[in-house]
């Protein structure tokens, strides 16, 4: 026996799945209708939406018809010597135009071949001299397109804002057949359904000017303030200023700006790190010669039969080895922590390609590889140099995610953690170091050499960022400075400005009697704020950044995080666009 089932997509109906993806940043809506499963034969209708052609330019109409038959087919050969019997069981189904011409014809069948003997004296469609098929089915899809202007867009097209509906008629009939010997007795039953889909391909154009929307803003006659193809014109904007809701301040992401919402944000909000979150940032890591970075996460969430989850370990480095050009790399690591699991690694082992940088942990979903909530994350790093006989420790700082238990981050769907009260808790607004030693000036060795660890949080890896200091000496008084850095540095405090070395400290109007207890060494406090985060294309006001000092007298160091003041909305982990996350 030969069995061929006659099921799946013809060449027509590639050729207009190529038109779907093929007409460029084109709209696409589509409207079905289905007749159910009929015995044939049978004459039905199918109403279908037509195109509103306040939507757009229409560009194409594509028809798909998916045509299903089954049932049963069985043969009984009465002639006097052996046949091979071949029956065809098929039916015909058409979608017609209201006129009944044919619009698309599908043809699903199933043939089978068998040898039969000769008659065996009973008519029942089996034994040696017959055979029943009990359940057989056949599927087939045919597509047409009609690319506009042509019959068939009219057809389909109703009046602007009122486009209504458009019915035609389906018809099924039963074509089986069979052939093989001269006395054949044959019985065949069958019952057909059909899905008929009309999908309509535009070109928007929502101020209908006549001009699609994407060439009114290639050409600069509307603006497209968030990029997301739909000129400013004709997005909402509740205070009628010209510049859309999506482009307004929002302080509390409600979807409402601050100029148009009744419970506006206060002036400043403040967050409490000390809770786990679903991300956390490990300031530094450090793989060079005779240097141990440890780094710890540990999963909170002791529930034995929905605790675990995946883990990405995200290093961005400084430059690889031997590769001073080529910074702020990134390199991506998973793991699965299960409930009440910790995991410690040495960064030097974990990820060789770097020797100095940053790292960020998110959870994700293991299933999808998304950025999920999960606030049971929390973690530590310690480092450690036995050649200079120098340790110190680090909390890391944790970002809590937005949103539901398990429930998907990434928000905008653009791949980049996003520190702004959307996404994850934002950024810090202003950073606070409540003490810093007066430092030796210069390359020499001298007991105090502190270390800032620098992050730039906004703009991503196209940026340089300026950052602006305030920095108080120990009697009050006030002095200013900036600096520029790329991605991530570790600058020496005197290397930043001579304001932070022992010799500028002493020469102004300083407390005498402090330090107390050994007033011969200077000491004072800083506020650190991102100025302006630049690309060779886009500038970025008031970035958001990190900082950590690590002081350091030989043959001691010692590090803790920032305090901070208020947060910022304009955090990003990390883009690499020359625009940032825009």
């Amino acid at each position: 026996m030969l069995s061929r089932t006659n099921h799946g997509t013809n060449l027509s109906a590639l050729v207009a799945s190529a038109l779907l993806t093929g007409i460029a940043q084109a709209g696409q809506l589509s409207f079905s209708d289905t007749v159910p499963l009929t015995t044939t034969n049978w004459q039905q209708t199918v109403t279908l939406g037509r195109f509103d052609p306040a939507l757009g330019d229409l560009q194409a109409v594509v028809l798909t018809l998916e045509a299903h038959n089954e049932g049963t087919a069985a043969f009984e050969n009465q002639d006097a010597a052996p046949a091979v019997v071949t029956m065809t069981f098929a039916t015909h189904i058409e979608l017609q135009r209201q006129d009944t011409s044919p619009l698309l014809v599908a043809e699903p069948s199933v043939t089978t071949v068998d040898s039969a003997t000769s008659f065996d004296g009973t008519l029942d469609f089996a034994g040696a001299s017959g055979k029943s098929y009990p359940n057989l089915a056949g599927t087939v899809t045919q597509s047409q397109s009609f690319t506009c202007p042509v019959a068939e867009c009219v057809l389909f097209t109703g009046p602007a804002g009122n486009p209504g509906s458009v019915t035609l008629p389906v018809i099924a009939v039963g074509q089986s057949t069979g052939s093989g010997a001269g006395n054949l007795t044959l019985a065949f039953t069958s019952r057909a359904s059909a899905v008929v889909t009309v999908t309509y391909l535009f070109a928007p154009d929502c101020n209908q000017n006549d001009v699609p929307d994407d060439t009114d803003i290639q050409n600069g006659t509307s603006q497209d303030c968030n990029h997301n193809g739909v000129p400013d014109e004709c997005e909402p904007d509740c205070d009628a200023d010209g510049i859309p809701d999506a482009c307004e301040p929002d302080c509390d992401h409600d979807g409402t700006p601050d100029d148009c919402d009744k419970t506006p944000c206060p002036d400043c909000k403040e967050l409490n790190r000390r809770t786990p979150g679903s991300l956390l940032l490990f300031p530094e890591f450090d793989n060079r010669g005779g240097q141990v970075t440890l780094v710890t996460v540990t999963n909170t969430n002791c529930d034995e039969v929905d605790g675990g989850v995946d883990v990405e370990f995200v290093y961005i480095g400084r430059f690889g080895p031997g590769h001073t050009d080529l910074p702020c790399l990134e390199t991506n690591r998973t793991r699965h922590l299960s409930a009440c699991d910790t995991l410690t690694l040495w960064t030097g082992y974990d990820n060789p390609n770097y020797e100095q940088g940053y790292l960020y942990v998110f959870a994700k979903n293991a299933a999808t590889g998304k950025a999920i909530v999960f606030n049971h994350l929390i973690g530590e790093e310690m480092f450690m140099s036995p050649i200079n006989s120098l340790d110190d420790g680090l909390s890391a700082l944790v970002f809590r995610g937005i949103g539901a238990e398990r429930a998907d981050t990434d928000v905008d769907g653009d791949h980049i953690r996003d520190l702004d009260g959307a996404e994850y808790d934002e950024a810090p607004d202003e950073l606070l170091i409540p003490r810093f030693l007066g430092q030796d000036a210069g390359n020499r060795k001298g007991p105090f050499t502190s270390r800032l660890v620098l992050i730039g949080l906004s703009g991503g890896t196209a940026f340089t960022t300026d950052v602006d200091f305030l920095i108080f000496n120990d009697n009050e008084e006030v002095f200013s400075a900036q600096y520029t850095f790329y991605c991530w540095e570790d600058p020496r405090l005197s290397q930043i400005n001579n304001v932070f070395t022992q010799e500028f400290l002493a020469s102004t109007g300083d407390a005498a009697n402090e330090i107390l207890g050994l007033p011969e060494h200077e000491s004072g406090w800083f506020k650190v704020n991102g100025l302006l985060a630049r690309s060779t294309q886009a500038e970025i006001a008031d970035p958001a950044i990190y900082a950590v000092l690590i002081e350091r007298l030989a043959p001691y160091s010692v590090a803790d995080l920032p305090w901070e003041l208020c947060t910022q909305s304009n955090g990003d982990l990390l883009p690499t666009s020359l625009f940032g996350d825009q």
